[in-house]
């Protein structure tokens, strides 16, 4: 055995057995650092079957080995197994070389005995029997790679599952449901049942709500203006689609001028088709007279030839005088024409307004679009 099982900077433990991946070994000792000992771990792994480096000692440290643990790997017997102090001469056991039966373990402990007033350093050489533990061909779901697994895999986050170890003891699997492919429409299966999974990539806000305003728009009179708009990634919409746009404001006029509402649908904003409008007239006595404006569209077929086709709403109390938006309590468009939408592009859905003239003016407190059906 070695002289003494104290170490200083930049010496080595070295290692070395007679089969390739069949011995685990751990090496354990109190490392002083600044007269600070701390009992570690110094280092673990598997040896190889040529001599190696498995320690060296770091600058400022001093180690005092406490014990080296042996495992086997396998099922057979390992023999030529050696550790030493700068190479497998200076040795840290009792004979020149160590075997491991079968599914055994052994451990090397360091210490002193004290003799008639002398004192010498000592290993003692336990061995322990393995046979309850895991069959080494078990697989073991393992965080990382150990060495002193020879079955092991490891877990990896991927798109549908993120491990999380923040608690002891326990590893949890996040499943992430991803969004549904744009390029299928999503069908309801027997009743009570959906093929759409949870969604979980997104915040949501309202079902099926893609867009909202969140402050009052100014004062819209002679420019045609965006009121809400959402865009729409390509493939999104299919036959079937259905699109609502719901809308609140208030209206001032001083003369009877048209005020225009639209629900256009294109590539970009204020010069996509118009699915949808209507053309209410303002009463001349309004004045932050309250309305509510309201349109729905379908998709009748989907492609780079598409088409879709919408109606929509206008209304108002009849009540007259100042409160009163607009002429017609209610108007209620009657479109059967449909227009051209390319489904297979990005899109813009908005809703827009423009009045005739600056006599008139509309403002919207409340504005939203949702996707009533994919």
């Amino acid at each position: 055995m070695a002289k003494t099982t104290k170490l200083v900077a930049a010496d080595t433990i070295q290692g070395i057995a007679g089969s390739a991946s069949a011995v685990f070994y751990s090496i354990w000792a109190t490392e002083t650092i600044s007269e600070v000992a701390t009992y570690a771990l110094l280092a673990s792994g598997v040896l190889g079957t040529s001599v190696s480096t498995l320690y060296t000692v770091p600058a400022g440290s001093t180690i005092n080995l406490k014990a080296i643990y042996l495992e086997s790997k396998t099922g057979a017997s390992v023999s030529g197994i050696a550790i030493g102090i700068g190479g497998i001469t200076n040795i840290l056991h009792n004979t020149s070389t160590l075997s491991l039966p079968a599914n055994s373990a052994l451990v090397l402990s360091y210490g002193i005995e004290f003799s008639h007033g002398a004192q010498r350093e000592i290993v003692s050489e336990s061995y322990i029997g393995l046979s309850n533990r895991a069959p080494s061909s078990s697989d073991f779901l393992v965080k990382t790679a150990d060495s002193g697994l020879s079955a092991e895999r490891v877990v990896t986050d991927t798109a549908s599952a993120i491990w999380d170890w923040a608690t002891a003891g326990q590893a949890k699997v996040n499943v992430q449901f991803g969004t549904p492919s744009p390029t299928t429409p999503l069908a309801l299966s027997a009743a009570g049942s959906g093929t759409v999974s949870v969604k979980n990539d997104h915040t949501h806000r309202s079902p099926g709500g893609v867009a909202s305003i969140v402050a009052a728009t100014a004062a819209i009179t002679t420019t045609e203006t965006q009121v809400v708009g959402a865009t729409l990634p390509a493939s999104f919409l299919a036959a079937g689609s259905t699109l609502r746009i719901d809308a609140y404001g208030v209206s001032t006029s001083t003369v009877g001028n048209a005020i225009t509402f639209r629900m256009r649908i294109g590539s970009t904003t204020l010069t996509g088709n118009i699915a949808a409008s209507l053309v209410p007239v303002g009463l001349t006595t309004a004045v932050g007279a309250g309305f509510h404006v309201g349109f729905l569209a379908t998709v009748r077929t989907d492609g780079a030839g598409g088409t879709i086709l919408g109606n929509g709403f206008a209304e108002t109390t009849s009540a007259g005088g100042a409160v009163q938006a607009f002429v017609d309590a209610v108007t209620v468009s009657t479109n059967a024409s449909t227009v051209a939408v390319d489904t297979t592009g990005s899109l813009v859905v908005e809703l827009t307004a423009v009045t005739a003239a600056a006599t008139s003016s509309v403002t919207f407190h409340v504005a939203t679009i949702e996707v009533v059906k994919m």
